[in-house]
């Protein structure tokens, strides 16, 4: 927006405003490996993958969106024939996370989504309520800016589990309104997990940060989450660390440092357009692990719920198959 004035041009910086959201894109990363992470007894990848499904079909016919499955092949040929059949599958051999990670967050500006449609990137280890996206979509279309949104995020200290932020990690969070959306309440949120959602024209704005916060050497995922909402992820101290640590070598010590550093001016010098972090209350979905799982939701409801749904489309049921270890 530019007013004129005396022959001079003032320029107004406004918010984007955000309506009805047109399309929803989703990227499922996946991979066959597994680790050694305690999980709840009803764990197994196909069970996240129905999760998803079930959560993604219940949205109305009118909401246009479409399931990329991005898949560290191999991957289990059960779950590979159910993503072939919802969506479009891309199989990377050798893929690893960071690499999944900077090729998923490549694909709005390869594909040239439009700058208000959501994405969301889901890992494989998750459990979803039915209603995670229509709730989603209803949140988004209400915010005033282009924003970030997660499932499962902490907030006010707290990790979903209700469990403290680890006492390494930064706390500042923004204050802020709660929306209620398809009957769910969405607060301000602390930080989240390689799960997020966002509008593309914030994800393409901080893109920077997406490809920088991976190779800190920090907990990238909370380092994103608070530097695009404008704040400084690191403490200060936490940026001359690596170079004081008599373990670390010193290509790797300096590289580590100068990025944290650079994340930090950054993030500090992007506050005129910071994203606001969004998450429900209770939580839409949880992490898949003890003892992370999120507080608030009975869960087993949850997987039953989607053996109910999984059943009525004839898809498998086979995930209290025990857990192949390949760490």
């Amino acid at each position: 927006m530019a007013l004129h004035l005396a022959g001079h041009v003032i320029v107004l910086a406004i918010a984007r405003a955000i309506g009805e959201i047109d399309m929803l894109h989703i990227v499922y990363r996946s991979t066959g490996k597994e680790n050694r992470k305690p999980r709840p007894g009803f764990y197994s990848k196909m069970l996240s993958l129905l999760s998803l499904l079930f959560a993604t079909e219940a949205l109305p016919e009118e909401k246009r969106r479409e399931i990329i499955f991005l898949n560290d092949a191999p991957v289990a040929a059960a779950n590979h024939d159910v993503m072939e059949a919802f969506g479009e599958v891309i199989d990377v051999p050798n893929l690893t996370l960071r690499k999944s990670l900077r090729f998923a967050t490549d694909l709005p500006r390869l594909r040239n989504w439009n700058d208000d449609d959501i994405v969301y990137f889901a890992e494989d280890d998750y459990l979803y309520q039915p209603d995670a996206f229509i709730s989603l979509l209803a949140a988004a279309e209400q915010m005033p800016r282009p924003s970030y949104f997660a499932f499962y995020a902490s907030a006010g200290g707290l990790e979903p589990s209700g469990r403290p932020v680890p006492p390494e990690l930064r706390v500042v969070q923004r204050p802020g309104k709660s929306i209620v959306a398809a009957g769910h309440e969405w607060r301000p949120a602390l930080s989240t997990t390689s799960s997020f959602a966002a509008h593309v024209h914030a994800l393409r704005q901080d893109l920077w940060l997406h490809r920088l916060a991976p190779r800190s050497g920090g907990a990238w995922d909370h380092v994103i989450s608070l530097a695009h909402q404008g704040h400084a992820p690191f403490r200060w101290k936490q940026v001359v660390e690596p170079l004081v640590d008599a373990n670390a070598g010193l290509v790797r010590a300096t590289l580590h440092s100068g990025l944290r550093a650079t994340l930090n001016l950054g993030a500090v010098a992007s506050k005129l357009h910071w994203h606001p972090l969004m998450a429900p209350s209770p939580c839409l979905a949880t992490h898949m692990e003890l003892p992370h799982m999120a507080a608030g939701v009975d869960w087993t409801a949850v997987v039953e719920q989607t053996q109910d749904w999984a059943a009525q489309h004839s898809l498998p049921l086979d995930w209290a198959a025990p857990v192949r270890d390949v760490s």
